[in-house]
């Protein structure tokens, strides 16, 4: 830089100083707390990019979120990783589709509770040490 340093939205004899700050959002990240659907997962705000994941979504439920997602009617997505601290719930009647790998866990805690509802992963289970996958009220899991 040379001479004095630039103050935003300032001109100069060579143009104008702009200051915009960028913020690039994460697909499939999710962040909970929209007022009234805190733990909806098909509510689009709900996700950091503002759209619910599709069956391209790698979807990443983050280590002790403030509000834990709950798939209440049909949920899809490619993989979906459950980090330490998380609980993912499939609520009754819903169904949850991962077409690719599901992870529950870092090596400390994570959870999936599929409650009365069913879970179907075409791809790889992995449950790391101190997770579960708690399955209850008849809830299915099916690994194709």
């Amino acid at each position: 830089m040379y001479g004095t340093p630039l103050i935003p939205c300032e001109s100069t004899s060579f143009g104008e100083v702009e200051d915009y700050g960028i913020y690039v959002s994460t697909p499939g990240l999710w962040k909970g707390g929209i007022a009234g659907s805190e733990t909806d997962c098909n509510t689009a705000g709900n996700w950091d990019d503002g759209n619910v994941p599709n069956s391209s979504t790698n979807v990443t439920i983050p280590d002790n979120p403030v509000y834990n997602p709950e798939a209440s009617s049909s949920f899809i997505c490619q993989d979906i990783e459950i980090k330490d601290g998380a609980i993912m719930s499939v609520e009754p009647g819903a169904t949850m589709t991962v077409l690719g790998n599901l992870t529950v866990g870092q090596g400390n805690s994570g959870v999936l509770l599929i409650d009365a509802s069913t879970c179907v992963v075409s791809g790889e289970i992995s449950l790391q040490p101190g997770s579960a996958i708690n399955i209850i009220n008849s809830g299915t899991l099916q690994d194709q």
